[in-house]
């Protein structure tokens, strides 16, 4: 089956709240796997995202939403991440 759970949440922490509510083994689910809950380390060390910067300056982009993407990519890489 190619059904997923894709949630959906206004910021990080509602997003845990989801995630905390539908992680765990599902009997059900052919592709469930038994793990102990809470066990997802990913978002727990600094993440390394790259920006394809070449494509955005000749990409057809509103100033505003392009304005928006850089700021936030800026705010990600004060965070502890590192945008590249």
């Amino acid at each position: 089956s190619l059904d997923t759970v894709g949630p959906l949440a206004r910021c990080a922490a509602d997003l845990a709240l989801v995630l905390e509510a539908i992680e765990g083994w599902d009997s059900s689910d052919p592709w469930s796997r038994p793990r102990p809950l809470g066990s997802d380390t990913a978002m727990a060390r600094p993440l390394r995202i790259g920006v394809p910067r070449q494509w955005l300056a000749s990409a057809p982009i509103h100033p505003d939403v392009r304005g928006d993407f850089d700021r936030t990519c800026e705010a990600v890489a004060r965070q502890v991440h590192d945008v590249i």
